[in-house]
């Protein structure tokens, strides 16, 4: 079994991140604002530029000053403050007033217009009587019945979806409060592992954010909170192939962590015999396709075979690697040695590096280079607890998905990957929080999140409520009808200097 220990770092490597993620987030402030013109058209670091200029400059000078010691220290004070605050008794109250003010807080801040996939999904709701849509059938399942909820309650199908997606901030929330408290070593470290997981544009996701990612990472948080508590010995095994076969009904995509599900058993029950552990992987895989499974018979049973003959046929052809479909059709990025067209991107082509770097920045900011530097100079923290171990082995499968799937609709495409970029954004709050403790380290917290709330949260919210000028593809409505009544041929043509 691996070994739980609390690993020792040399303040002094806390001091070299500090200063280097000092410089890292001056390097960003001209590039925001848009004063470097070879990074113009990088279209998730230049969230300032749709803001009035006076909102802009503010969020440039609190970056500018959290590179400083001294408001550092004062904000520290301010957080202490307000954590052994939030442990009196008499702070419950409070607690769960601001959990339950928060669907109606993203209600106010919602988004006001919808690109790309939001777009198209809000028309399929709208226009086809399918109770779901492959791959992410339990989720679409949901919206739709929000969708259908909202019609019937005279509000509108496009604001039942909205409230659907504000409200389940609140079990997303609650779920990686407990992943948060199984990651680190204390309240306060939990504290700031839920905020390294949940702000950027996770944030964005619960902002009214038309897609079904509010609903995935539910489905994500249960798993996690699930693995999590039976590492530590709180339930069975089969609670958390519960958890991800429900996430497997929700989008196809959890299927890529059945790996981290099966390392579950290696490092809770490491003296099974073969047998053994073929019998309880068998039972594991049986309990995890029992949720899609009994969906999918009790809707057939109910009269809606044909949406799930569309789903099985909608799989098939997703199965085919091959030429001659349309550029929307294709959901594999190609490999090496094929001839780019359009936003078919090749693997770890120029474009697709761009995709990435640009999408993951709005999705977790201090999540990869977190991960990234402990892979280059400390690899074996990646496995050097049994829950280091579980979230590496889940972030790699991710990152094995988010490279074979293609983009198809490119920057709009931003959120494509957030079940990825929680996996990294847990290992990197699991990573930090499991050493020793240095002043270094607390002022490295506090300006990994001040940078995510400054460069993509405040900012990624504001352009989807309302986009002062057009400065990019996130104040462009590229979706529409070319003359020849292409609407893929007008989205390229539209987006291209972002692609």
């Amino acid at each position: 079994m691996i070994a739980r220990r609390h690993a020792q770092v040399d303040p002094a490597r806390h001091r070299l991140a500090l200063y280097g993620l000092v410089a890292l987030c001056a390097a960003l402030i001209p590039v925001e604002l848009g004063w470097v013109p070879l990074l113009q058209l990088a279209w998730g670091f230049t969230l300032w530029q749709y803001l009035p200029s006076p909102i802009a400059l503010a969020l440039a000078l609190s970056i500018f000053l959290l590179c400083w010691r001294t408001p550092r220290i004062f904000m520290l004070r301010g957080l202490w403050w307000l954590h052994e605050f939030a442990q009196r008794r008499s702070s419950r109250p409070l607690r769960w007033f601001a959990l339950l003010a928060l669907p109606p807080a993203l209600w106010l801040m919602r988004e006001q217009i919808f690109l790309g996939d939001s777009k198209i999904l809000l028309f399929a709701l709208a226009s086809r009587d399918t109770k779901f849509y492959f791959p992410d059938v339990g989720a679409t399942y949901l919206l739709k019945l929000s969708f259908d909820l909202g019609r019937s309650l005279g509000i509108g199908g496009v604001e039942g979806v909205q409230a659907l997606v504000c409200l389940a901030a609140v079990p997303c929330v609650l779920c990686f409060i407990r992943v948060g408290t199984y990651l680190t070593p204390s309240r306060g470290w939990a504290a700031f592992a839920t905020a390294l997981i949940l702000l950027g544009g996770v944030f964005r996701i619960y902002a009214g954010h038309i897609e079904v990612y509010s609903v995935v990472l539910i489905g994500l948080g249960a798993y996690f909170w699930a693995s999590l508590a039976h590492l530590r010995g709180h339930c069975k095994w089969t609670l958390p192939c519960f958890a991800l076969g429900v996430g497997v009904w929700i989008h196809l995509c959890f299927l890529f962590l059945i790996p981290s599900l099966l390392l579950l058993s290696l490092i809770s029950e490491p003296t099974r015999s073969p047998r053994q552990r073929a019998q309880q992987w068998a039972l594991g895989m049986i309990v995890g396709a029992s949720p899609i499974i009994a969906f999918l018979i009790l809707l057939a049973l109910v009269g809606h075979a044909e949406d799930v003959l569309l789903a099985w046929n909608k799989l098939i052809n997703w199965s085919e690697v091959g030429s001659g479909r349309e550029h929307y059709e294709t959901v594999w990025i190609r490999p090496w040695g094929q001839a780019e067209s359009g936003t078919k991107y090749v693997l770890y082509s120029r474009l697709h590096l761009k995709f990435l770097s640009n999408s993951f920045f709005l999705m977790a900011p201090a999540a990869v280079p977190v991960v990234f530097t402990y892979a280059v100079f400390a690899f074996r923290r990646l496995v050097s607890t049994p829950e280091a171990a579980f979230l590496t082995t889940a972030s790699a499968a991710m990152v094995l998905y988010a490279s074979i799937v293609r983009p198809v609709f490119g920057p709009y495409e931003w959120d494509l990957f957030i079940v990825t970029a929680v996996c990294l954004a847990a290992l990197a709050a699991h990573l930090l929080a499991n050493t020793n403790h240095s002043d270094s380290l607390q002022h490295l917290c506090l300006l990994l999140i001040g940078a995510t709330v400054f460069f993509v949260t405040i900012p990624w919210v504001m352009v989807g409520a309302h986009a002062h000028r057009v400065a990019g593809p996130f104040a462009i409505d590229a979706l529409r009808a070319s003359p020849d009544g292409s609407f893929y041929d007008a989205f390229v043509r539209d987006l291209a200097p972002w692609l």
